[in-house]
């Protein structure tokens, strides 16, 4: 959660800034951390009881 919420850290200060490549650098960082989590919960049995 915490790393999703750096990731969107980055689309605030492209607001701030008026830099758009903050913006696709925060979307690129988000969309992977969602992906890398989803990958990791779902394989290897780790949450399972």
């Amino acid at each position: 959660m915490f790393a999703l919420s750096f990731s969107m850290v980055f689309w605030v200060l492209s607001e701030a800034y008026e830099n758009n490549w903050l913006f696709v650098f925060g979307l690129i960082l988000f969309i992977g951390i969602v992906v890398f989590t989803l990958i990791y919960a779902n394989t290897g049995n780790r949450f399972k009881k």
